[in-house]
């Protein structure tokens, strides 16, 4: 740090499995190389959320971006400080939450302009406008790297019976848009064969 002390930085998580503990031991190795120590802290889900919501971590680590597949039609929301699950400035999600009674106005310029930019998303009239405003807010979000990415594209598995048709072979698996399976319409999916045990 400027004054001389080294730079620590304690990620908090939910403590619930290995996974983000052990990612977190390979950033730290990486960071180390930079003169940063980063240690882990796992808790409970609740006391982690509690902390996070209290504005008392410094950093966390949890899952990204529910949006799998944004386009300019979809809402702009996670990229907004409008939530307080959002770990990243819960104080100011809580203050768009609750209009005002809880939680910290953003104090930050590009903060305050990501909230301007999705009231003008949910004010545009054509896709031609909400395309102009996620374009802005993905810029922004590039320039202060409000949250670091680590993990992205991982295949997920799904196991299928050989008698249902119609399943893609291939496909989005995210929460956003269709809430994982819906964005291919499994009221599509059928099955082959009459009998029962038939394969």
């Amino acid at each position: 740090l400027p004054d001389g002390r080294p730079m620590k930085i304690v990620v908090e998580t939910a403590g619930e499995d290995t996974e983000q503990t052990d990612v977190l031991e390979l950033i730290a190795d990486s960071w180390a190389k930079l003169g940063i120590k980063l240690y882990s802290r796992p808790s409970q889900r609740e006391m982690f959320r509690s902390r996070i919501y209290a504005g008392e971590c410094m950093m966390s680590v949890w899952s990204g971006y529910e949006n799998g597949v944004p386009t300019a039609d979809m809402s702009p929301e996670e990229f907004a400080p409008t939530g307080q699950d959002q770990l990243q400035w819960p104080k100011w999600g809580q203050h768009h939450q609750t209009r005002g009674k809880v939680g910290e106005a953003p104090d930050l310029p590009e903060a305050k302009e990501l909230m301007a930019q999705y009231r003008a998303w949910r004010a545009a009239s054509d896709t031609a406008g909400r395309r102009a405003v996620w374009r802005r807010m993905l810029a922004i979000h590039a320039d202060r790297v409000f949250t670091i990415g680590v993990v992205a594209g991982v295949p997920q598995p799904v196991v299928v019976s050989r008698r249902l048709r119609n399943v893609p072979e291939a496909g989005v698996y995210n929460w956003e848009p269709g809430a994982h399976f819906g964005i291919h319409r499994p009221d599509t999916f059928w099955l082959a064969g009459g009998r029962a045990g038939a394969k």
